[in-house]
């Protein structure tokens, strides 16, 4: 899914610029300030906003979005180049979850389309993904369970 927001059509090394911003806790006020008065930003804005500068409210939704979309980027790419870790340690569970309502945002399109086209090959591969992800969330939960079960253990043979 592609965003289609004032900030997600800002040039990508202005959008970096942005979000690094936003990473370093920077208030909305002087950030807001700063980017409205980027040229290619009022350019943008004229050509596709009818000069509308970025609110708070543009400001808000793109840090629970593509902000938050960047970090997980950030956070993977770390994980996939070790040597090359600049972002900070990578939660998985924040990365889970993050892909999980993805999903479900993408299998929410599905079920429209199936209410709209009525295919029913559609339905049947959420619904199997749905269910594949659940058990998947069912052993994680269990293989904590066991770990907790194997430290008990280790721990009562260490106090004999």
């Amino acid at each position: 899914m592609s965003r289609t927001g004032k900030l997600a059509r800002l040039p990508l090394p202005v959008q970096e610029q942005v979000n690094r911003r936003l990473q370093n806790n920077e208030s909305s006020r002087p950030l807001l300030a700063w980017l409205n008065r980027l040229p290619e930003v009022r350019c943008l804005l004229a050509a596709q906003f009818n000069s509308e500068p970025i609110t708070k409210q543009n400001l808000s939704r793109w840090r629970h979005g593509g902000f938050r979309d960047w970090l997980i980027h950030r956070q993977v790419t770390a994980l996939a180049n070790p040597g090359q870790a600049a972002a900070p340690s990578p939660d998985i569970n924040q990365i889970i979850a993050s892909l999980t309502a993805r999903y479900y945002r993408a299998a929410d399109a599905c079920l429209a389309a199936y209410d709209r086209d009525g295919n029913l090959r559609l339905i049947r591969a959420c619904c199997s993904d749905v269910i594949k992800l659940h058990r998947h969330q069912l052993q994680i939960r269990q293989l904590k369970v066991d770990q907790r079960l194997l430290a008990l253990r280790e721990r009562s043979r260490a106090l004999k």
